[in-house]
């Protein structure tokens, strides 16, 4: 079976003519960067071809813009018996190639590196241009206002990401984005200043005893007793703190997922964890890079990469993403003393 791989970098750009005029049976495309090999379907490519088949992608750079992302890709495809096929170059590679095709894999890899470099520094300095003449206001955003309270909404609602990403005219990453993005803050000079001197002491007060007001209202000036409102008792129910939590993650022999909710989302496979109380933890997903497929990694709720990043169970990478929580709580109470 021939089986043909498209990418290109922007949603709105043609595919239509990479392999245009070119036999295939199947074709998988992708739209974004070709920075990694983070790709949903270049993920299910590689998960779908089988010994014998052929993978015809229209250029080297299509397939990776890394020369150890393109030399990985072609290796693990042909030591799985699967031919590489390459139009524009007019090559091929099928594991038992001459020392001058895999010189020119390399060398074209390094060309298509090398180009991806330069755009990038063009763009830098261009942007660097043009802030300096003062024109510069950024990329505008995917979504309107408007459109991101109405893509949350019908996130809220049940609705699936893919389907989203189609009605909005967006990739799946930018409705996660905006799914992770709050509504804008207010701009920093006149954003509003919570006064948490009472809530600190009903947090700290013994049970029963009275509050009393802040020390000043403004610098300099003591409040008036008689401003002074009485402040209930607080409610049973105690707050989440890191202490309670480390607590009950750290209960001997109980599994993880007693410990946190494990749910996973059909649309890319992977795991969204949340503590009891509904806290985002974090996500688990399958590593596909060559060097750790199969295997699993976790991000917090910051999309910052868990390590030691590889687990051989979704329980494993759970349980990691637990212990860096806890880690975490630890050095900022140390930073707080």
């Amino acid at each position: 079976m021939r089986v043909g791989y498209v990418r290109v970098s922007a949603v709105d750009q043609n595919t239509a003519r990479q392999l245009d005029g070119i036999a295939v049976d199947k074709t998988f495309t992708d739209k974004m960067s070709g920075k990694d090999t983070d790709r949903d379907q270049l993920t299910a490519m590689l998960g779908y071809v089988r010994e014998g088949d052929t993978v015809v992608v229209h250029s080297m750079d299509r397939l990776a813009r890394n020369l150890g992302d393109l030399l990985t890709l072609v290796q693990d495809l042909t030591a799985r018996g699967v031919r590489v096929e390459f139009v524009k170059e007019v090559l091929t590679f099928t594991g038992e190639d001459s020392p001058i095709a895999q010189l020119m894999l390399s060398i074209m890899g390094a060309v298509a590196q090398f180009e991806r470099a330069m755009i990038g520094e063009r763009q830098r300095e261009g942007i660097a241009k043009a802030k300096a003449r003062g024109v510069y206001t950024g990329r505008k955003p995917a979504l309107s206002q408007e459109q991101a309270r109405e893509l949350r909404a019908r996130a809220a609602a049940g609705e699936r990401k893919t389907a989203l990403a189609r009605a909005f005219g967006i990739s799946r990453d930018t409705v996660y984005t905006y799914l992770q993005t709050s509504a804008p803050a207010l701009p920093v000079d006149t954003r509003p200043l919570p006064d948490t001197a009472v809530s600190d002491q009903l947090l700290t007060r013994p049970r029963g005893a009275q509050a009393s007001a802040p020390a000043t209202e403004q610098a300099g000036t003591v409040a008036p007793a008689s401003r002074v409102a009485p402040v209930p008792d607080p409610a049973p129910r105690r707050p989440v703190t890191s202490g309670s939590r480390r607590a009950r993650w750290t209960t001997p022999g109980k599994p993880v997922r007693e410990l946190v909710t494990v749910a996973r989302d059909p649309e890319w496979g992977g795991y969204r964890v949340t503590d009891r109380d509904g806290t985002y933890l974090g996500t688990i997903q399958r590593q596909t890079k060559t060097s750790g497929k199969g295997r699993w990694q976790g991000h917090d709720e910051h999309n910052q990469l868990i390590t030691p990043g590889l687990w051989n169970t979704v329980d494993d990478a759970v349980a990691g993403l637990l212990q860096h929580h806890l880690d975490r709580d630890t050095r900022r109470a140390a930073t707080a003393r």
